[in-house]
């Protein structure tokens, strides 16, 4: 029985960490093409000094953007971002499994930062990360009803 309980526990870390990049590298990627897409713009600009300040509040923006993404992206489908929609899972309230509100889903991803500090803690909690901890949360495998 423990054995299957490990399976069990080993798929949904995968999928958590799977999830994860595929957020990660979707959210880069947009933020980072569209960085490109408006300073190909802005160069069409004649004056040099416009120029300049469009080109670092373009770079501004994409950090704000990339950082409200992975902040918020847990909000676009109730409690689950597009990689936890993808791969099965969801986060649930520990107490009775219901959904987390927004408020709790943005604190939980704003540690994030810290995300192989997370992966270890994961490791280590029993698939909890400090996000979890602190907003009272987990990651589960997601079932219609």
């Amino acid at each position: 029985m423990k054995e299957i309980n490990d399976m069990k526990q080993a798929d949904l870390y995968f999928r958590r960490v799977v999830a994860f990049i595929f957020d990660f590298v979707l959210i880069a990627f947009t933020n980072i093409t569209g960085f490109i897409l408006s300073v190909k713009l802005i160069e069409k600009i004649p004056y040099q000094k416009l120029l300049e300040i469009l080109s670092y509040g373009s770079l501004v923006i994409m950090v704000i953007t990339f950082t409200a993404s992975f902040l918020f992206k847990d909000s676009l489908f109730k409690n689950r971002s597009l990689g936890k929609l993808i791969f099965g899972i969801c986060i649930v309230n520990d107490e009775d499994q219901s959904i987390p509100s927004s408020l709790k889903l943005v604190i939980r991803n704003a540690t994030n930062d810290l995300f192989l500090l997370e992966f270890i803690i994961m490791i280590i909690n029993n698939g909890k990360r400090f996000g979890d901890k602190l907003t009272e949360t987990k990651v589960i495998r997601y079932r219609k009803k």
